[in-house]
């Protein structure tokens, strides 16, 4: 038995040997290639609806007493305030494209939270479709955080964005 372990040890060491070399050899270099030039650009100009879908920034919103509103922001490094809604008149508001448009509630689903559902869907008059989905969060002064959710503008003609959103509720 001890015979056949010496045959197998020195057979498995002169397999290995002969996979092991000492020489090294350089890679060859890649061949050069010039640097093609970039292609000429338009100008920046703001898109209009029939030119894509750009979801911006919306100014301050103001609370009158007894309203509630549900405040969503794109996540960090650069935060940007993107979505707003009155609870009790099922009213929404967003910047598209360049331009602040108002939304009309037209289905809510899930819970409850500081009288926003999570799942709303809103309407424009210029074809597009807003869908909301939030995940209520701990309980924040005069109203509830919101650590996630996403924000869905689709329009008619198939354009669309989702957006990974945070916020609050608040009301007055």
């Amino acid at each position: 038995m001890t015979l056949i372990r010496i045959a197998c040890t020195a057979l498995a060491a002169t397999v290995l040997a002969g996979c092991v070399t000492t020489e090294t050899t350089e890679p060859e270099p890649l061949p050069k290639q010039e640097p093609r030039p970039l292609p000429e650009l338009a100008p920046a100009e703001t898109p209009g609806f029939d030119e894509g879908l750009a979801v911006g920034k919306l100014p301050a919103q103001r609370l009158q007493p007894g309203q509630c509103g549900l405040f969503l922001f794109t996540p960090n490094p650069s935060p940007r305030f993107i979505f707003f809604a009155e609870a009790a008149g099922g009213v929404a508001r967003m910047t598209i494209n360049g331009r602040e448009v108002t939304l009309a509630r037209t289905s809510v689903d899930g819970s409850i939270v500081d009288q926003h559902y999570t799942e709303q869907s809103y309407r424009s008059a210029e074809d597009l479709s807003v869908a909301v989905t939030i995940t209520p969060g701990d309980p924040a002064d005069q109203g509830t955080r919101i650590p996630q959710g996403s924000v869905s503008v689709d329009r008619d003609d198939g354009w669309s964005i989702v957006l990974p959103v945070s916020g609050a509720t608040s009301c007055q």
